[in-house]
């Protein structure tokens, strides 16, 4: 009501702030969960798909007959634009989401389990090609919380990619059936790794 008084100037700007929000909540994915995210983006499409059936029911009496014409070719482009954004997303969607399940199904993985380890695999590339002397300057910022996160993810790493156990004690130990009882020495991966 700020921008404007009349209704369908409110209503038209309301479809398209709509619009960008559900746009950028769909390539953001703000929530934690992947469930909250899709609920949301649903919610979100009802409502556009219910502003934009509003549309149809707008009154033309407060509009004079001379700019009546205008009017209507203006919202005619308007509605071709709404139209093409929204199948635009939706073709999005829909390679999106055949790319992913089609990547799930090459790695017998779930989607958001393989999503997690490709991201891990970047990130592991990426701190490889940083320089030791950048390497050790970053470390000189760790905390004691920092320190049990990266001792935890050193512990999961070397059971699941290196299939050792990574601490002698019994209690830091986890099953691994299938897999040869091998205790991860960090000397001889220091070795392997000059």
């Amino acid at each position: 009501q700020t921008v404007s008084d009349n209704v369908q100037i409110i209503l038209y700007l309301s479809i398209f702030v709509l619009l960008c929000f559900t746009v950028l909540a769909f390539l953001v994915w703000p929530f934690r969960f992947w469930i909250n995210n899709a609920m949301d983006l649903i919610l979100k499409c009802v409502l556009l798909f219910f502003m934009i059936t509003c549309t149809a029911y707008r009154s033309t009496t407060e509009v004079p007959e001379s700019s009546m014409e205008f009017l209507n070719s203006r919202l005619a482009v308007a509605t071709l634009v709404l139209l093409f954004i929204a199948m635009v997303f939706a073709a999005c969607i829909i390679v999106y989401s055949f790319l992913e399940a089609r990547l799930a199904r090459k790695s017998a993985l779930p989607a958001h389990a393989l999503k997690k380890a490709l991201r891990l695999q970047d990130v592991m590339t990426e701190v490889s090609t940083i320089s030791d002397k950048a390497f050790f300057a970053a470390l000189t910022r760790l905390g004691d919380q920092d320190l049990h996160a990266l001792e935890t993810a050193t512990a999961s790493l070397v059971c699941i990619l290196l299939d050792q156990q990574p601490h002698h004690a019994l209690h830091r130990q986890r099953l691994m059936p299938g897999v040869d009882f091998r205790i991860w020495d960090p000397a001889v991966s220091f070795v392997r790794a000059l």
